[in-house]
């Protein structure tokens, strides 16, 4: 399933499972006693999406995906002491350390 900029929920673009609004999200992290959701497995072409009001972060660790989608690559870590993320963003990496796009 994958965030959506409205509310509520509907049928996924990708053909499976759903689309969910802020409201879902919101209701999920009181619920669970939680403060943010961070996801995967969604590409997005800065590597990371923020979404919901800061309550949602999709990572997309793969640059450059399938070697043609020209996409950044993201990771996070959480800060020990506060839990703040902290995202760093990268491209792909080719042979001699350029970054460039892999051929196809």
């Amino acid at each position: 399933s994958d965030p959506q900029d409205g509310l509520g929920r509907k049928p996924s673009k990708r053909g499976f499972g759903v689309e969910f609004g802020e409201d879902v999200t919101a209701e999920f992290l009181r619920t669970n006693g939680l403060r943010l959701i961070i996801r995967s497995h969604e590409l997005k072409e800065d590597g990371y999406d923020v979404q919901h009001g800061g309550t949602l972060i999709t990572i997309f660790s793969a640059p450059n995906y399938c070697g043609r989608m020209g996409n950044k690559g993201a990771f996070l870590r959480l800060d020990a002491g506060s839990l703040t993320p902290k995202i760093t963003v990268f491209d792909a990496a080719c042979p001699g350390g350029s970054t460039a796009p892999l051929p196809s």
